[in-house]
């Protein structure tokens, strides 16, 4: 690898690059808090 040569970004690079980062991590997060609910839920029922 040169010297920087990998690191310098073009602005629309990172800026697509970030474009489909975002609704991945916003998809994750969601799937993530729904996965999070039914656990809380089936913990709670548990309980009960």
């Amino acid at each position: 690898m040169e010297n920087g040569e990998q690191l310098d970004f073009r602005e629309e690079e990172t800026e697509a690059i970030a474009l489909g980062i975002i609704p991945t991590l916003v998809n994750l997060k969601s799937k993530y808090s729904n996965v999070n609910f039914y656990l809380k839920k089936i913990y709670y029922n548990a309980l009960n």
